[in-house]
């Protein structure tokens, strides 16, 4: 809850509907055209009935000088009348309780729970007028949120040097802003988890995790799912209604998360505002978490070690041991079914990666001129990009070598020449010879196979003459 909702909460207070409050307010609001003093930010249009009125407003693209002096507490605010209502809300006491079994929230007022409570009813009273909008929200914060996006009123902007963007509600902003640094300052202290945070509100969130409390169930009967964030749910929901409200104003495509709409419309743009810092390494990304994959690629470190009985195997990404360990006791009934091919998957969608191996098909191409080379996976046409750009990205570890090479299972298979490793076996019957590389060991499966053609078409050709000298 942002400081917008903790005022607007507050005005529903007995206090704020005191007769004399009521006729001040009935008499702003009649007398809109009194508003003389305007915002001179670019693109908002704000206008205020005094000066120190249009003085608080220009704060919220400014400064938030009213911080919480809570420990552990970030907050700032730009009233003195968000902090109270802050301070009242989230550090004060808390007597009225959600009765909703399983939820133990509670909260500082009784509108506070009302609202609360509407997250488990689905009650959504602040409808859309605008023409062909549906929607509708909790609260009325909400609403006033959602319009707009039809307005494209966006008066949160970011301060820092270089940076234009502005957004709808300044927990987007705040939100942003963590990009700009590195800081990861609120820790989780369960133990075995060493996973810190920019933002107080996201530890909060991530502890639920490891105490079970899911509050926001899904109402949708054949669905159990259950989220530690309203947001989370309503994101799920979509998933049931095939709702898409966030439409792009470029080309008309819709999609169900504001995120997705975000990262789309940067196709539009080019906009890829994470670079790759490594030296000789200019990539950029569009999303964070895509640069942050891509670092990876920059260190051979693989801190992920997966802790499953008889295995050990490492890996560079979390999200990739994740995916390890869930398929890991899967039974492999997906088979290749490809002749002379006996491998077998745990899972469909890999099994469709692998016969891409199989395929003529090589949809893939290489866009560099005088080159055309086609291939059958992504990740194949990535690698060989590399030969064109020289991001020879895997070094040698061993000092007296310092060979590099554009993709890390080339540098492994390298590495063994220093070590002497030969991991693959050979399981012919009577040969023990063994092999660095997975394809050296194919080159010589070939030479069994000649072999045996080759003793097949000589004992039909002494059959053959067996029978002819009859």
């Amino acid at each position: 809850m942002d400081e917008d909702e903790e005022q607007e909460i507050d005005e529903n207070k007995p206090e704020f509907n005191h007769p004399a409050k009521r006729i001040k307010n009935t008499h702003n609001n009649f007398n809109v055209s009194n508003k003389e003093h305007r915002c001179d930010e670019p693109e908002c249009d704000k206008s205020s009935d005094t000066e120190d009125n249009l003085a608080t407003h220009q704060r919220s693209h400014t400064e938030r000088p009213f911080k919480c002096n809570e420990d552990g507490c970030t907050k700032t605010y730009t009233t003195l009348h968000g902090l109270k209502a802050h301070e009242r809300n989230y550090h004060g006491e808390k007597p009225y309780v959600c009765d909703e079994p399983g939820c133990d929230k509670s909260f500082s007022t009784e509108n506070n729970l009302v609202i609360h409570q509407r997250s488990h009813t689905g009650e959504r009273p602040f409808k859309c007028n605008e023409d062909g909008c549906e929607k509708s929200y909790a609260t009325l914060h909400g609403l006033k949120v959602h319009e707009r996006s039809h307005n494209g009123e966006r008066p949160y902007v970011c301060d820092e040097p270089g940076c234009e963007k502005s957004f709808y509600t300044s927990s987007s902003l705040q939100v942003h802003k963590c990009i700009h640094s590195e800081d990861k300052p609120y820790e989780c202290n369960e133990p075995g988890c060493n996973k810190a945070f920019k933002r107080l509100d996201d530890l909060k969130t991530h502890k639920r995790k490891h105490t079970g409390e899911l509050y926001f169930k899904c109402e949708f009967a054949e669905c159990n799912k259950k989220f530690s964030k309203m947001s989370h749910l309503q994101n799920h929901r979509r998933v049931h209604t095939g709702e898409r409200p966030y439409d792009c104003k470029e080309c008309g495509k819709k999609f169900s998360q504001l995120g997705n709409l975000q990262i789309h419309e940067r196709t539009h743009s080019d906009e890829k505002p994470f670079v790759c810092e490594v030296d000789g390494c200019n990539k950029a990304f569009a999303l964070l978490g895509n640069l942050k994959k891509h670092k990876s690629t920059h260190s051979e470190d693989k801190p992920f070690v997966c802790d499953l009985p008889g295995c050990g195997k490492t890996f560079k990404r979390s999200d990739v041991l994740f995916r390890h360990k869930k398929n890991h006791n899967l039974e492999k009934i997906y088979a290749c079914d490809e002749v002379g091919c006996n491998k077998a998957f745990a899972t469909i969608k890999s099994l469709q990666t692998h016969k891409y191996t199989h395929l003529d098909e090589k949809p893939w191409k290489c866009e560099e001129p005088r080159c055309g080379r086609t291939f059958s996976r992504m990740n194949d046409l990535r690698t060989h990009q590399r030969l064109h750009t020289g991001n020879k990205l895997m070094v040698c570890s061993f000092p007296e070598c310092g060979r590099k090479f554009t993709h890390s299972g080339h540098l492994r298979d390298h590495e063994r020449s220093h070590t002497g490793e030969k991991p693959y076996l050979c399981d012919e019957l009577g040969c023990t010879k063994a092999f660095t590389t997975a394809s050296s060991l194919q080159r010589h499966k070939r030479k069994h196979i000649d072999e045996f053609i080759n003793s097949i078409h000589s004992n039909a050709l002494y059959e053959g003459l067996d029978s002819f000298l009859g």
